[in-house]
């Protein structure tokens, strides 16, 4: 029972963070008239935010078959740099019915990466999710990006209670 209580609870913050952006940019979009190019914009958004839960479903059916192996990860060259920024503009969304401000350092250069981006995605946003969640109205959530002897370095800070020593 343990066992499920911990998996549902998984699939909950799995599939909460995708739904959120969907619910802010569709919010936003029909908060006033909009021209055509917007609404295909949010309807883009939507989708790939739809597209992100139904990988997030395959991932998880995996792991109930227990044959969830390493080499399931899609690994490839991309930009980080426009990764985490596509990542950061999503998180203004999240923190927005809180009135937390991001603030983002992100360099202007590609910074190449061979990693899978699906799964980075979704590390990324459940720290911000969990920086949103423990921030106060108000506060601030600072997400940065920088290269350090060949090793990438990406900060998810906030404003919020923190993390007891013994959880980190």
């Amino acid at each position: 029972f343990k066992h499920i209580e911990e998996f549902s609870s998984q699939v909950a913050h799995e599939l909460r963070t995708p739904l959120a952006i969907m619910r802010g940019e569709s919010e936003l979009a029909l908060r006033k008239d909009r021209d055509s190019e917007e609404y295909k914009r949010v309807i883009r958004v939507n989708l790939e935010e739809i597209g992100r839960m139904l990988k997030t479903v395959e991932d998880l059916l995996l792991l109930t078959k227990l044959d969830y192996r390493p080499e399931i990860f899609k690994k490839e060259n991309f930009d980080f740099a426009a990764f985490f920024r596509e990542v950061c503009e999503q998180a203004k969304v999240l923190a927005q019915n809180k009135g937390i401000a991001i603030e983002f350092d992100v360099p202007k250069t590609g910074i190449i990466l061979n990693g899978d981006k699906h799964h980075l995605r979704r590390l990324f946003y459940n720290l911000i999710h969990n920086a949103v969640k423990f921030t106060l109205a108000g506060g601030k959530i600072t997400l940065g990006v920088s290269v350090s002897g060949g090793k990438l370095f990406a900060v998810v800070q906030d404003t919020g209670v923190g993390i007891p020593a013994e959880d980190l």
